[in-house]
């Protein structure tokens, strides 16, 4: 069943129970006021179709098929993104300089190295280490990471 079938056939379960709580809820709310029958149904329908989007968005969170293809896409991504020259990579040019200098060609290179080789080179310091950190951890990358599955 692919997901249009899905939300639909799940809105369609949830209608009626949709509609006697909008029904109830009118008449919790407005004793004297009624609520017409098409805008309880247009009100159910909107419901029951969010609720149905929402469940299928949650049943794909754990198809493993889904999964595998997201971890595939990911360790694509991955590994396009550790071939990157280190000049993509980075935006300041000192760190860049500094990087390229000490023999930095790629983002692969980067990752392989620990923070410690880092520190060891002039003009590196803390500062530097945790922009480098922080543009890392927002790639899913990390220094010390082992790559050889992305190779």
């Amino acid at each position: 069943m692919n997901r249009e079938d899905f939300i639909q056939r799940a809105a369609l379960t949830a209608l009626p129970e949709c509609i006697r709580i909008i029904f109830n809820d009118t008449v919790i709310k407005n004793i004297g006021n009624r609520i017409e029958t098409t805008d309880a149904i247009y009100k159910a329908t909107d419901i029951a179709e969010r609720i149905a989007v929402f469940l299928c968005d949650k049943i794909e969170e754990y198809d493993p098929e889904v999964i595998k293809k997201k971890q595939s896409e990911k360790e694509e991504w991955i590994r396009e993104l550790l071939a990157y020259p280190i000049s993509y990579f980075t935006r300041s040019n000192t760190i860049r300089s500094l990087l390229l200098n000490a023999g930095y060609r790629t983002v692969a290179d980067l990752v392989k190295s620990k923070k410690e080789d880092l520190r060891s080179i002039k003009g590196v310091g803390g500062r530097t280490i945790t922009d480098l950190e922080d543009l890392l951890e927002r790639n899913d990358l990390y220094f010390g990471m082992d790559i050889s599955k992305y190779e």
